[in-house]
C-alpha cells in the first residue's frame, strides 16, 4: 500500500518548490481549460503572482507526497474563523484515491478551533472539483462571480467533526 505524507513547504525554499508545483497545476488545468498562452508564459504569470503572495504569514502550502514523489499541493490561509482553500492540485494519477481524505486528516491539528466557515473556488469547467467541493457540504454562492470561477462557501464544523473526531 502506498503511503502518503504531507509537509508544510519551507517558504525560504519557494524558488525550488514553486516551479514543481506549477508543473502539477499546469498538467491538470491545461486539460480542462487551456489559457491560450504557452507553458512558459503561463508559468511566468503564475510564479509572479504566487511567489510574493506566499510570503504573507497566513498563507501556507502543504506538499503532498506518495512515497518520495511530489504528487500535489494544497495552498490555504486562515483569517479569523474563515478557512480559505486557495489551491488544491493533485496529480491525475492520484485523483480519486484516499489522498484528499488523508490531507484533511493531516490538517486537523492545524485547523484553528474557531474556524467555522470554509471557502473555495472552482473553475466552471472543472466539474470534478465542483463535485468534491459539494460532497464536502459547500454550496455555490453568487457573491464572488468573476466569470471563470464559482465561489463555494460552507460550514467547516461538520467537516472537522467527520475527519478530525
Amino acid at each position: 500500500m502506498l503511503r502518503f505524507r504531507f509537509e508544510f513547504m519551507d517558504k525560504s525554499r519557494k524558488e525550488e518548490w514553486l516551479p514543481r508545483l506549477f508543473e502539477i497545476l499546469y498538467a491538470n488545468m491545461d486539460r480542462i481549460t487551456p489559457s491560450g498562452f504557452g507553458y512558459d508564459e503561463d508559468r511566468a504569470q503564475w510564479l509572479s503572482a504566487v511567489s510574493p503572495a506566499i510570503e504573507k504569514a497566513p498563507r501556507q502550502i502543504v506538499l503532498m507526497f506518495a512515497g518520495n514523489t511530489l504528487v500535489g499541493f494544497f495552498q490555504y490561509y486562515v483569517n479569523g474563523n474563515f478557512f480559505m482553500v486557495e489551491e488544491l492540485q493533485i496529480d491525475s494519477q492520484y485523483q480519486g484515491t484516499t489522498l484528499l481524505y488523508s490531507l484533511i486528516r493531516f490538517l486537523c491539528p492545524v485547523l484553528p478551533g474557531d474556524a467555522e466557515t470554509i471557502g473555495a473556488y472552482a473553475h466552471k469547467k472543472n466539474l470534478r472539483s465542483q463535485n468534491v467541493i459539494q460532497k464536502l457540504g459547500l454550496e455555490k454562492t453568487p457573491e464572488k462571480d468573476d466569470g471563470d470561477f464559482e465561489f463555494y462557501r460552507g460550514d467547516l464544523r461538520p467537516i472537522k467533526a467527520k475527519f478530525c473526531g
